[in-house]
């Protein structure tokens, strides 16, 4: 026997495992953060700075994510660290398959003309008196 309890994780694996969780917890709590500042902590009517404010909730959201990735990857056992990890880079994985998603729908919107319409104005030289 080594000594170690059976929970224990290498340095190397709670690196890792560490650092890939406080980038997927990141990458949900910025979006969550954000829509949920967009929805209802930013106020209608502020113009630019509006975004701005949601995308600041966001920022101030990721960061508490990894604060929170960091005190899981240093206290968690090999079971816990594991699951959470993977919950992480799922939700991650999720939120940057939404948005592009979303990208696309706003790139190729459904309402607009797929075919060049007739104008209905008479052409130059008609000579419509």
């Amino acid at each position: 026997m080594s000594g170690r309890p059976a929970a224990s994780v290498g340095l190397a694996r709670r690196l890792v495992a560490g650092a890939l969780m406080a980038v997927g917890g990141a990458v949900v709590a910025f979006v969550a953060g954000t829509a949920f500042a967009a929805r209802f902590l930013v106020p209608p009517g502020t113009g630019l700075a509006g975004p701005a404010e949601a995308v600041g909730y966001g920022l101030l959201g990721a960061a508490g994510a990894v604060v929170l990735a960091a005190f899981i990857a240093t206290l968690a056992g090999r079971r816990l660290l594991l699951a959470a990890t993977v919950i992480a880079m799922v939700l991650a994985l999720a939120a940057a398959g939404g948005f592009a998603y979303l990208a696309r729908q706003v790139a190729t919107p459904e309402d607009a003309p797929t075919s060049p319409q007739a104008t209905t104005a008479p052409a130059a030289g008609t000579g419509g008196n």
